[in-house]
């Protein structure tokens, strides 16, 4: 397939983004409604995403299913100036032995109207490890999520800046941080829910030589 039409889609996300990672512009990659998984539609997890790309479902129909086997999306590389967006998706079932779902190695990674749920690490992040970089999540939902040691929901282990607005932290569990562990980064929290979060320190938020705002 061409890739270039509703009506000619790739079969895979993987598939997309290696043939757009070639172009050196600023990228879109729009997902049609479904569930990507390896069962259903072949798809191989984890997805690496580059600087200046953007991949964007349908919000509720829109579903990245790793089946448990691994993270769902990875990102390493590149500056301050450069930004990876994920637009009105489901990830879930992601598990790896840091970052479930997502992990973050530098950039400013833009999360909206995105839902994670059902994501586990052995060590930090279950839902997201942000190693460095920036993250910005919008209208998230950071929902059942789990981690051996920090960050359930997710876990930030370097110094930076986080802005987190009208997002729920719900159901998800760790040692230190059940909803958001934090060290060395600072947070901006706008009307955001963080309930029913367990952690033995820190069940909602922990904090540790940060900032939250």
């Amino acid at each position: 397939n061409s890739g270039l039409s509703a009506d000619d889609p790739w079969r895979t996300i993987a598939k997309a983004v290696t043939v757009c990672d070639m172009s050196q512009n600023e990228v879109t990659i729009n997902l049609a409604p479904g569930t990507y998984s390896k069962s259903t539609s072949g798809e191989p997890f984890p997805i690496s995403v580059r600087s200046n790309m953007t991949l964007r479902g349908n919000g509720s129909d829109t579903i990245l299913d790793a089946e448990n086997s691994s993270r769902i999306v990875s990102y390493r590389g590149g500056n301050s100036q450069s930004e990876i967006n994920m637009e009105n998706l489901v990830f879930t079932r992601g598990r790896a032995v840091n970052g479930g779902g997502i992990k973050l190695n530098g950039g400013n990674f833009n999360l909206m109207g995105v839902s994670i749920t059902d994501c586990h690490a052995i060590f930090h992040g279950g839902g997201v490890m942000c190693q460095s970089g920036t993250l910005n999540a919008d209208n998230c939902k950071f929902e059942n999520n789990s981690a051996l040691l920090s960050g359930g929901g997710c876990s930030s282990e370097s110094a930076g800046h986080h802005a987190i607005s009208h997002s729920t932290f719900v159901g998800n569990t760790s040692l230190y941080g059940g909803g958001i562990y934090s060290s060395w980064h600072d947070y901006d929290l706008f009307d955001c829910r963080i309930n029913g979060n367990s952690a033995v320190y820190g069940g909602g938020l922990f904090v540790m030589w940060s900032e939250p705002g």
